[in-house]
């Protein structure tokens, strides 16, 4: 069996992409692995750009050697490169930037199609990767599935619908999403598959849970407006006791963050500890006591069940990343996007109560068991033959 994907979602080499989730080739490796006669081929989908804008700004040069080479590699699989226009805010005009970004790479599709010979297309989003699926399918008659990512307001135009509704399964990688894409679809034609986690967040040892006098808490991530770290700082600036909060990651929110912090006086308890190696997170994370982060719309957030899967409970927003996978007041707590005073009363709680970090984070360790790469590959596998 021959899988080809179309996707924005990969590590690719230029700036804004290299330290993008790599989740959907390790998901492949995996699948192959199991299914020795099964291959994935990718092809990633950038911006559509010109020689004039190249000449701009660095992203646009980096955009336009890639888009003239065509393909890069990652780890020995040859990735290709399409390109098509992009616009921000375009959605009343979405279906003919599409149809003019099928029209810019039809002969070379076409030449994809010839050469791979796939027999399921795989989309990762539901813009131009969906609607690419959709004309592969009306042409070539290969049948599509496709992962719900995006943002929600698109789910009410019309050829979206039209597109979902062709898929041969749509996958959701979170509950609430799922919940959302059953006004327009059957509930039979929705398969929820989460992203797993490696198998290292169980092996590092026995978790032991003690009476701490001062509460850490922690957050990895990549430092974006939309993750919501400053509401989290300013949450702590509002929260007696003994505490102490870690942030790991890097990104473009780095110098707001640290003004932040230095501005409320918190910069004794509060800490940017920068970038670390993935490998190095199992490790880390077991010598804290309590996750948080409150980022809107995440997708899923693979980072709150490797927390989990070190015993600790967590702190997320209602509605977005795992809600539904886990309960209020169970393995975390879900507080509203955007309320500080939710999550203060959240923080609240761990502190004054640091009994429930244990009861908690058992229930959280035990959650984070089905997500293991051995149950959510037998997922893709049966959705790949249906």
């Amino acid at each position: 069996m021959k899988i080809l994907h179309i996707t924005t979602i990969v590590p690719a080499p230029i700036s804004a992409k290299k330290q993008e989730n790599n989740i959907l080739f390790l998901i492949a490796n995996k699948h192959e692995q199991l299914n020795q006669n099964t291959s994935h081929v990718f092809i990633y989908v950038q911006p559509y750009t010109n020689f004039l804008l190249s000449l701009l700004k660095r992203k646009w040069a980096e955009y336009y050697r890639l888009q003239k080479q065509g393909f890069f590699e990652y780890e020995g699989k040859k990735i290709l490169v399409l390109t098509a226009p992009r616009f921000k805010n375009d959605y009343l005009i979405k279906p003919l930037i599409n149809y003019i970004g099928f029209l810019m790479n039809k002969k070379k599709i076409e030449k994809i199609i010839n050469n791979v010979n796939p027999d399921l297309i795989h989309s990762h989003n539901l813009t131009f990767s969906a609607y690419l699926s959709y004309k592969i399918k009306r042409k070539f008659k290969i049948p599509y599935i496709i992962t719900l990512r995006g943002s929600p307001p698109i789910l009410f135009k019309n050829h979206i619908r039209k597109i979902l509704r062709c898929s041969k399964v749509i996958v959701s990688v979170s509950m609430h999403r799922a919940k959302m894409f059953k006004k327009f679809i059957p509930d039979s034609q929705i398969s929820v598959i989460p992203h797993p986690i490696d198998d290292n967040f169980f092996e590092q040892g026995e978790i032991i849970y003690t009476k701490p006098k001062v509460i850490k808490f922690v957050t990895f991530s990549r430092l974006l407006d939309w993750k919501n770290i400053d509401l989290v700082i300013r949450s702590f600036s509002r929260v007696n006791g003994n505490f102490e909060y870690d942030i790991y990651g890097d990104g473009p929110e780095m110098g707001k963050l640290k003004y932040l912090i230095n501005d409320l006086g918190l910069s004794e308890k509060i800490k940017l500890k920068g970038y670390v190696d993935r490998l190095d997170v199992p490790k880390i994370l077991s010598e804290y006591h309590v996750f948080i982060l409150l980022s809107y719309l995440e997708t899923f957030g693979r980072v709150y069940i490797e927390a989990m899967a070190r015993g600790l409970p967590v702190i997320c927003t209602r509605d977005s990343g795992i809600d539904g996978f886990i309960e209020n007041g169970v393995q975390g707590y879900l507080v509203e996007n955007g309320n500080i005073n939710e999550a203060v009363n959240a923080l609240t709680h761990f502190i004054n109560e640091p009994s429930i970090i244990k009861t908690m984070g058992k229930k959280a360790f035990e959650t984070s068991k089905s997500f293991t790469w051995t149950n959510i590959i037998h997922k893709y596998c049966e959705v790949y033959k249906k």
